[in-house]
């Protein structure tokens, strides 16, 4: 069990570096090495929240999604709702830390 934890880790790891590369290499306005941080800073707390609300919703209505489901095919949906998770918190933090510098630099600037 705690060798399985390790390897879900390490590609959870593997997976926020990837995406933390190609959004802030791709966005031309995110394109800064402290925007890598924010972003994965972002993604792990998207990551997080994103499943502390669905344990909170689903606890609170009784409601089991994967009832039925073979669990090969809830572990997809699952890995797909972490990463897609992951890029909301990661890109809604740095775009945050974008929006908010640019307009203090624009006021200092004047």
């Amino acid at each position: 069990m705690g060798v399985a934890w390790l390897i879900y880790l390490l590609i959870y790891a593997f997976g926020v570096v990837i995406i933390a590369l190609l959004v802030v290499g791709l966005v031309p306005s995110f394109r800064a090495i402290s925007n890598f941080f924010v972003f994965v800073a972002g993604e792990i707390g998207g990551t997080f929240g994103m499943i502390l609300l669905l344990n909170i919703l689903l606890r609170t209505f009784d409601f089991d999604p994967f009832k039925g489901v073979s669990l090969s095919k809830a572990n997809d949906v699952t890995v797909l709702l972490i990463f897609c998770s992951a890029l909301v918190g990661g890109t809604t933090l740095v775009w945050l830390k974008v929006r908010l510098l640019g307009r203090r630099r624009k006021t200092e600037g004047h």
